[in-house]
């Protein structure tokens, strides 16, 4: 990938015994090392995470997974940040008995754009963008609130998250924003009582912060993972053009991320009132 990566692709491109459809995955780790790790409850290879990603993703959404024909083409344009999911093994996540079983994770993502391989950023430097990006369906996330010298956790579950990236100008400048709504589920908590209200402006402003986290550090690298060059290259054309030539793109600001959350509720003890799978 630092190296080879536009070669390789033009040669996966023009083999026509190459099925396109399958999955890309980036990884440091040996080849033969991955494809002979355990799946748990003695499943099928088939079945692991890297090859049904998306049912993995309704229980715990991750980086999304891309195939070879995704990956083609948006490797061709320039405005596009590709994040190619990266893959580890570890054998501290699942046990038989007393026996460590080395399981395949995805652990982050590298990070393309202009044809090159701008850097590696690991699934914590994306949480914010794995929480709420289009394709995820379900995260768990912990809020938390010092009172009385104690910590109160809430355990949510963040369900089918919608973002949409919003560009505004005027005369003087250019902004651009992120609106973002979410549906939540309090799984448990450490208070006999929970507040909506306030529970809503913790889950807000934890999600705003993680979000503009991981746009930082996508940017930090040359990276755009919310993809507003792309959006205002197709729908915004003159003014990219301006912005590319002056080298002078508009930044996001963490007031410019909204947070909507819609419905916020308990879950039933006898039916958790979700419907598999998820769509």
């Amino acid at each position: 990938m630092e190296h080879r990566l536009d070669k390789t692709l033009k040669s996966l491109d023009t083999n026509f015994n190459i099925r396109q459809t399958g999955l890309v995955y980036g990884t440091e780790e040996e080849v033969e090392e991955i494809f002979t790790t355990k799946v748990p409850f003695n499943y099928a290879y088939s079945n692991s995470r890297i090859n049904q990603p998306e049912y993995m993703q309704q229980q715990d959404s991750t980086v999304p997974a891309i195939s070879l024909q995704e990956l083609i083409y948006q490797f061709n344009e320039k405005t596009k940040t590709i994040l190619l999911p990266s893959i580890s093994i570890k054998d501290e996540v699942v046990k038989q008995n007393l026996e460590k079983l080395p399981v395949t994770m995805v652990n982050g993502a590298y990070i393309m754009k202009d044809e090159k391989m701008k850097g590696f950023l690991t699934q914590n430097d994306l949480e914010g963008f794995i929480r709420v990006n289009n394709k995820a369906v379900r995260s768990p996330v912990i809020v938390s609130e010092e009172k009385d010298g104690k910590k109160d956790l809430v355990q949510i579950e963040i369900l089918k998250p919608r973002v949409k990236r919003v560009i505004d100008k005027d005369q003087n400048e250019m902004r651009i924003g992120l609106d973002i709504k979410i549906s939540a589920i309090i799984r448990e908590s450490s208070q006999k009582v929970v507040l909506s209200p306030r529970i809503k402006r913790r889950l807000k402003k934890k999600i705003r912060n993680e979000v503009y986290a991981a746009y930082l550090k996508s940017h930090q690298i040359g990276g755009d993972i919310y993809q507003f060059e792309d959006f205002m290259y197709r729908f915004m054309y003159e003014d990219w053009k301006t912005t590319k030539k002056k080298d002078d793109f508009p930044v996001l600001k963490k007031e410019n991320i909204h947070v909507k959350v819609r419905p916020l509720k308990s879950i039933n003890k006898i039916n958790s009132g979700i419907k598999l799978p998820l769509e």
